[in-house]
């Protein structure tokens, strides 16, 4: 991944560059009526400490709390995480896909706490 200082507006904090996988759960499961969660499956444009940016075929709505897995690697368990829809936004490619900014939701949690660290040592990689 590539260091990068942002491309959409004035970032506190570096990011990095390139595809880690995301799946965010847009609708939890239903046991008692029988549905499974609805999930979209993604990659990251950027990823920092505190946030990632995707793109996906469906849009969200800003505000939204969320669960989602982001895979660092294809060798490594994703982190379980909960993200706040920072922004939406449609991109101008023609076909209907959608921009998300997605903040990581801050706690004292070990995955959040692991996930910090994990970003630190790719950045420190770099």
């Amino acid at each position: 991944m590539k260091h990068s200082a942002g491309d959409r507006e004035q970032r506190s904090e570096y990011r990095l560059t390139g595809r880690a996988k995301v799946e965010i759960e847009l609708e939890a499961a239903d046991p008692e009526l029988r549905l499974s969660a609805h999930t979209v499956t993604s990659y990251t444009r950027d990823v920092s400490a505190h946030g990632i940016r995707i793109e996906t075929a469906e849009s969200v709505r800003v505000g939204a709390l969320l669960n989602a897995k982001v895979q660092l690697s294809p060798e490594e368990r994703p982190f379980e995480l909960v993200c706040e829809v920072v922004w939406c936004e449609a991109t101008n490619a023609g076909e209907e896909r959608w921009l998300i900014g997605l903040r990581m939701a801050e706690s004292e949690d070990v995955r959040f706490l692991d996930w910090i660290e994990a970003v630190a040592e790719a950045m420190a990689g770099e």
